[in-house]
């Protein structure tokens, strides 16, 4: 009787192979190419390709959406600059999460009081928050972007994209204040925007918050008398 001795990766190849051809349609052209350091790649069908250029694409403009979103709060010389940069970003390939934009003074004592919790920290992806009344986020003038950096706080590095994204951030007016201690955040000076200092920023946008509750209070009572007047009638 003869004995065939196979090495235990090319037992695993031959016994795949049957799947492998079986899972691959007959109208499909499979590649196979020379990669780097002698490894050999398998191209992926043009049907599959098509299929994750789609999936990046749907994926690029859910991310945008939920940014425009995030910047409408924003001061409107924030939102035309923030504008600006994200055009640049898209040219050069960057499309960039914004996770964070206005916010009300009471949204950041709660970002505060989770800065201070390690699991909260961690399970909301929070670097670092201000006291209330102390943060530009409050003027309307500061964003948070995503995947600007990576790693822990003492080994911390930015991304291929954060090179990016901090280079055109500045260009378009915003300084990373805090650099890798906090990386996703960019602010605006409070005189771009017509302030003398933050703190006049901050209570203009606190005034304007007071005055927006202060409206939406009015609409919603009108809104419910115009409704029992209709069920009396």
């Amino acid at each position: 009787m003869l004995k065939i001795s196979l090495s235990p990766a090319l037992l695993l190849v031959v016994l795949a192979a049957p799947v492998f051809a079986s899972s691959v349609r007959k109208d499909e052209a499979i590649s196979l190419r020379k990669g780097k350091k002698g490894k050999v790649e398998i191209g992926l069908p043009a049907e599959n390709k098509t299929v994750r250029a789609k999936q990046v694409q749907a994926k690029e403009k859910t991310i945008r959406s939920q940014s425009t979103k995030k910047l409408n709060g924003l001061h409107p010389q924030a939102q035309v600059k923030m504008n600006a940069a994200l055009k640049d970003m898209k040219a050069i390939g960057v499309c960039p999460a914004i996770t964070s934009g206005y916010r009300s003074s009471a949204e950041q004592h709660d970002m505060y009081r989770c800065s201070h919790k390690h699991h909260c920290r961690l399970r909301r992806g929070i670097y670092s928050a201000r006291k209330p009344g102390t943060s530009l986020h409050e003027a309307g003038l500061a964003v948070d972007v995503a995947a600007v950096a990576y790693g822990k706080k003492h080994n911390r590095r930015l991304t291929r994209d954060g090179h990016k994204i901090v280079k055109v951030m500045q260009k378009h007016g915003f300084k990373w204040r805090y650099g890798l201690k906090d990386p996703a955040h960019f602010e605006l000076e409070p005189r771009v925007a017509g302030y003398k200092s933050e703190k006049a920023a901050i209570t203009a946008a606190q005034r304007r918050e007071i005055q927006r509750r202060v409206v939406e209070k009015k609409a919603a009572q009108t809104l419910s008398k115009n409704k029992n007047r209709r069920r009396d009638t």
